[in-house]
């Protein structure tokens, strides 16, 4: 199974709970389809007990929904949860685009300039076009602020709701969204590496708040896909 083996030390929960989230982040589970414990079981080669204990974990954080009777759905792509974490973001990393034009090294810069680089690769039409790397790459792009900022503990602790987010976001390529977000990153790069800390924290802002227009876009094309 591609990219999809237990990793030394980790539990046969923990590595069912990565597999469920990646299908589920990527769209592979689709919102509202039903899954079987029984058969991802097998997939993974571990027996169910740990898979139910995945699933009872992310039903806790709203991702799967489980029905007596019924079986187990991925649950729809929650709307409202979408817009709150969308608010978390833009109170956080609009401050932390401000914080970086200080902090910024010709490291972190580069770093910056490489994922936007890439992104340029794997994004429609691209030479090495691939959703999932420019999803991986949009996500790594976020979250070297972070580092530069150091403020991992928080980006850990944000990623307990960022699948919410990253389900939109990856259904938002098929609206054709990358070249915006390449442009938007390229705004908030230019801001920090010119020392403006105002502007890096605008274009920031209004790069996470792209989500709120296209989440109507989204609702329209793929209406069962999310919460009524």
């Amino acid at each position: 199974m591609k990219n999809f083996q237990q990793r030394e030390k980790e539990s046969a929960r923990e590595y069912a709970q990565r597999y469920l989230l990646d299908q589920i982040i990527n769209l592979n589970f689709l919102p509202g389809q039903k899954i079987s414990d029984i058969e991802i079981s097998k997939e993974l080669n571990i027996s169910r007990t740990p898979v139910r204990e995945a699933i009872l974990y992310l039903s806790n954080g709203h991702l799967i929904e489980s029905y007596p009777q019924r079986g187990i759905f991925i649950s729809l792509i929650d709307t409202h949860i979408v817009e709150q974490v969308c608010e978390i973001r833009k109170m956080i990393e609009g401050p932390l685009a401000s914080k970086s034009c200080h902090l910024i090294t010709q490291e972190h810069l580069d770093n910056l300039y490489d994922f936007i680089t890439l992104q340029k690769d794997y994004a429609p039409n691209g030479p090495r076009e691939n959703f999932e790397k420019f999803l991986a790459l949009d996500i790594a792009f976020h979250k070297e602020l972070y580092k530069i900022c150091n403020m991992d503990f928080i980006y850990t602790t944000l990623q307990n709701i960022m699948p919410h987010f990253d389900r939109q976001r990856k259904l938002s390529y098929e609206i054709g969204i990358a070249e915006r977000v390449i442009n938007d990153h390229s705004a908030i790069c230019k801001a920090i590496a010119e020392n403006k800390p105002e502007e890096a924290q605008t274009a920031m802002v209004e790069h996470i708040s792209t989500a709120l227009s296209d989440q109507s876009v989204l609702k329209k094309k793929f209406p069962d896909y999310f919460t009524k």
